[in-house]
């Protein structure tokens, strides 16, 4: 569980995507991006595990884990990269929960960071 030592937003890299926005336009598109991709992914993930496709599983939580670096959501992308590494259906089943958590906690972090 080392994504708990790990920072919620990366504050740097969210200033870095904040320097390219002239009108906060950017930073709303590319949060709206994020809660749309994990959306579609969290299903995916949750499809995958029910269905115990473990390399669809794998496949997805990297594709989450990019996707929260990409904005900063560094805490979100080590539990998705936990899941990635986990062979243990059950373990994962208890990782996933964690993570939906995660990423309302994420969404909030970074809305609130727009304001």
């Amino acid at each position: 569980m080392i994504y708990k030592e790990i920072a919620l937003v990366d504050k740097t890299r969210f200033e870095e995507l904040r320097s390219m926005d002239d009108d906060g336009s950017f930073i709303k598109e590319i949060i709206e991006l994020f809660v749309s991709d994990s959306d579609r992914s969290l299903n995916e993930l949750r499809s995958s595990v029910a269905a115990s496709d473990i390399g669809r599983t794998h496949k997805t939580a990297h594709r989450l884990k990019g996707s929260a670096l990409s904005i900063g959501a560094n805490r979100f992308a080590a539990l998705a990269s936990e899941i990635e590494h986990e062979s243990e259906l059950a373990s994962i089943n208890e990782a996933m929960l964690r993570l939906e958590s995660l990423r309302n906690e994420t969404i909030a972090e970074l809305t609130s960071q727009t304001a």
